[in-house]
């Protein structure tokens, strides 16, 4: 006998092998690995692809809206730390302003002597502006 599925019109009769089973198990198996090798395969292959990619965008933020001006103003006065400490060395000429902690502040380019001495007690607000300190404002006392 012949193995295999014969369709006469709607309906379809199952033809024995020799030892009289079914052919349905051998067909079945055909059928599983085929639809394994032409579905799962692509898609398990589109999963690795996508799957780096959405990791990476899970992990991105998103840019910060820009701000006004006189909203970013104020939180960069917001951002300033202040520090009290003794003059060790100023440089008017240079713009700089060295504490006794051995930090060498960036004064702003307008700034105006209000007496600096070295020993002079002062306090200096600042922000970091890359790796440099730059000093907002100087008081003495």
């Amino acid at each position: 006998m012949h193995s295999g599925l014969e369709a006469a019109g709607n309906s379809v009769k199952l033809r024995l092998d020799a030892s009289g089973k079914s052919v349905m198990r051998a067909m079945s198996r055909r059928l599983m690995e085929t639809m394994m090798k032409k579905i799962f395969t692509p898609i398990a292959l589109a999963l690795l692809v996508a799957a780096p990619g959405a990791a990476f965008a899970a992990g991105a933020t998103p840019a910060p809206a820009t701000k006004p001006v006189a909203a970013a103003a104020a939180t960069t006065a917001a951002k300033d730390q202040s520090i009290t400490g003794m003059v060790k060395s100023f440089d008017l000429k240079g713009h700089v302003l060295t504490l006794d902690n051995g930090i060498a502040y960036k004064l702003p380019i307008d700034f105006k002597d209000p007496g600096l001495k070295n020993g002079a007690k002062v306090t200096v607000l600042w922000h970091m502006v890359g790796k440099d300190y730059d000093a907002t404002k100087v008081m003495l006392g």
